[in-house]
């Protein structure tokens, strides 16, 4: 039945022959004698224990655990028993928009080819041309490792980032089924001499089993290490942070990055830190923390970057999480910024202060139209601050944060990295942070566009700049609500025209012909 158990038990050897395709839903070896598969095809939907005795799968017949949208099958805790041969461990990724997954290998003896087979990966590195699509880590030399082979060794308990991408278009994934073949990992995998603290101690590894793992577990029976992971969630192409406590479980084929904080962290995986789970999710939900988010405005496949910040009180992290940028050399930055100057993924702030001011770090690989989105902002008016304030200093602008308004700027690689910072109030003449933001409305016309604007206006105006930022034209003063006509340059070129509404700037593109 689906809900059944084949349990290979007995002091005899036992061996399995079949000339055709053998579904299993639970399957146990518990033979001291030893369980071998000489021929045949064999699928096992839920589980397979290896509770005693060897399992040999023989390299002639073909051993899967299947993967789908709705279960994916696992090794259960191992007794004494082990496996040896190959088995095909699937993993089903659910379609998701074109970016990076923290990925590892449940089996040993395999390389990235395998993955090559089911996925879209390129290995060419010849920057600033061509980047490949599958990095490793190193944190010893503080930087990303490009994977420039198929031939790469999947080590069990070592993270690859993988962009995941069906046709090359940085847009969508289409659902797919990937297959890693070689033999199970099973028993305990000890990848301290792997870890590093050179620098500041985030290392890429690896669920090494195929089956979810309890972080806090894992996390109990380590040393050297925070209980915080981070898990990249192409969601929000950015990374995500989980602590021990949250009660998280990592997928298997899952990569993570811990964080050591001595000079010799010991972490071992064992058969204990195993869970029953049996679903498909291959990414971690987002946390919910107020956040910044930063994106391209014209690039949909821009890599994108987002710095959380979290009050001191009532919050699992225990201290500030240092910064991590994605692997592509183009994605933007932001990040918080501390007093020493350094740079974090989320920064505490003590939510007892009536003011807090937060130095952002930021810079961008490509010149171009940037958003910078709140997310969550109901986290800070819940604790009283009504008042939230992005300050770029390039332009001058104050931008009241509100839900679902993004603050569109021009960014250069020359901007300075101290641009932009954030100031949260809770009593302060502020207009409150749900302000209904101005509808503007371009039209383009032949050298010239018409800009039409909704809404109270105090102060504002309307420029013309080219790519690089300069202004080609006088600015245009605006005074209220109505249509405004700016003249455009004859020469053919690409320009943007500048509005700012009551500190808010809108862009729109437009070329001349």
């Amino acid at each position: 039945s689906r809900e059944g158990l084949v349990n290979f038990n007995g002091v005899l050897f036992q061996n399995l022959t079949s000339t055709s395709t053998t579904h299993f839903f639970n399957i146990t070896t518990n033979n001291v004698a030893g369980v071998s598969i000489a021929s045949g095809t064999y699928e096992v939907e839920g589980a397979y224990t290896p509770t005693l005795g060897t399992f040999n799968v023989s390299a002639a017949t073909s051993f899967t655990l299947l993967s789908d949208a709705t279960r994916t099958a696992r090794i259960a805790q191992a007794g004494t028993g082990t496996v040896t041969g190959t088995m095909r461990v699937q993993r089903y990724i659910s379609a998701r928009s074109a970016g990076y997954s923290d990925m590892s290998s449940p089996v040993a003896s395999s390389t990235v080819a395998d993955w090559d087979n089911e996925l879209l990966l390129v290995y060419p590195y010849s920057p600033p041309t061509y980047y490949p699509s599958v990095w490793s880590y190193d944190e010893a030399i503080w930087d990303y490792v490009p994977v420039t082979t198929s031939t790469e060794v999947l080590t069990p308990g070592k993270g690859f980032e993988v962009y995941l991408d069906s046709y090359g278009t940085y847009a969508t994934f289409d659902a797919t089924t990937v297959d890693t073949r070689g033999t199970p990992t099973i028993g305990s995998l000890n990848i301290s001499s792997s870890l590093s603290a050179v620098n500041d101690g985030w290392n890429l590894v690896g669920n090494p089993y195929a089956s979810f793992i309890s972080w806090n577990s894992l996390y109990t029976a380590s040393t050297g290490i925070g209980n915080t992971i981070m898990i990249y969630d192409e969601t929000i192409a950015d990374f995500e942070v989980m602590t021990a406590a949250s009660g998280f479980e990592i997928p298997p084929h899952q990569g993570f990055w811990i964080e050591a904080t001595s000079g010799s962290p010991s972490v071992t995986f064992t058969e204990s830190n195993k869970t029953t789970s049996s679903n498909s999710i291959f990414k971690i939900a987002p946390a919910g923390n107020f956040a910044l988010h930063l994106a391209s405005a014209e690039k949909e496949h821009f890599f994108t970057s987002k710095a959380q910040f979290v009050p001191m009180s009532g919050t699992p992290f225990d201290h500030d999480i240092r910064f991590r940028p994605v692997p592509h050399p183009l994605a933007p930055q932001l990040y918080a910024v501390n007093e020493e100057n350094v740079s974090y993924r989320v920064k505490h702030f003590d939510e007892t202060n009536e003011e807090v001011q937060v130095q952002l770090g930021f810079k961008v690989q490509e010149n171009g139209i940037y958003t910078i989105t709140p997310l969550n902002l109901f986290n800070i008016r819940d604790l009283g601050y009504t008042c939230a304030i992005l300050t770029d200093s390039k332009t001058g602008n104050q931008f009241v944060l509100r839900d679902d308004v993004k603050y569109t700027f021009l960014a250069t690689t020359a901007d300075d990295v101290n641009r932009f910072s954030l100031t949260l109030r809770k009593n302060g003449n502020c207009t409150p942070v749900y302000q209904t933001s101005h509808d503007v409305i371009f039209a383009n016309g032949i050298n010239q566009v018409t800009v039409g604007i909704q809404g109270e206006v105090e102060k504002g105006s309307i420029r013309v700049l080219d790519l690089l930022g300069q202004s080609v034209n006088n600015a245009l003063s605006v005074n209220g609500e109505g249509q405004y006509t700016v003249g455009m340059p004859p020469v053919q070129a690409c320009y943007l025209v500048e509005v700012n509404v009551n500190g808010t700037t809108y862009l729109h593109k437009y070329i001349s012909r």
